[in-house]
């Protein structure tokens, strides 16, 4: 699927909101489109996960927010286990997206232990353009 970036005219910081739930992947560790992506040269500012039911596996229950090739690129192994709002600062790109392409991203669903059966997060990644 090809994805498109989204960019306003204006000055301002950009979002892209991703619901996500337990049952949004077969199986654990797969990467999902949040069906959207940053222009080239955009910085990502920050990540909140604002969990509305917490993901209940067994032992673990993680995010990682990124790229195609580096899927922990903005938020890696960000807990899941209880409802809130937790705001993340960009991990290892620093928040700084590709200076020649626009920028796909992903986000996935890490567990381990029993399957889980609840959980209910919506992930907002903010960025802003290079206008």
């Amino acid at each position: 699927m090809t994805v498109t970036a989204r960019q306003n005219d204006t000055q301002q910081e950009h979002f892209i909101r991703y619901n996500l739930a337990f049952n949004s992947a077969p199986a654990t560790a797969i990467q999902l489109s949040v069906g959207s992506a940053v222009p080239a040269n955009a910085v990502v500012t920050s990540v909140n996960v604002a969990i509305q039911t917490a993901f209940n596996a067994g032992t673990t229950n993680t995010l990682d927010v990124g790229t195609a090739g580096a899927p922990t690129a903005l938020v890696s192994a960000q807990a899941l286990g209880s409802v809130g709002v937790t705001p993340v600062a960009p991990a290892t790109l620093g928040g700084i997206m590709s200076s020649s392409v626009d920028t796909e991203l992903f986000v996935r669903y890490n567990y381990t232990g029993t399957a889980p059966s609840a959980g209910a997060a919506v992930v907002t990644i903010f960025y802003v353009p290079n206008i």
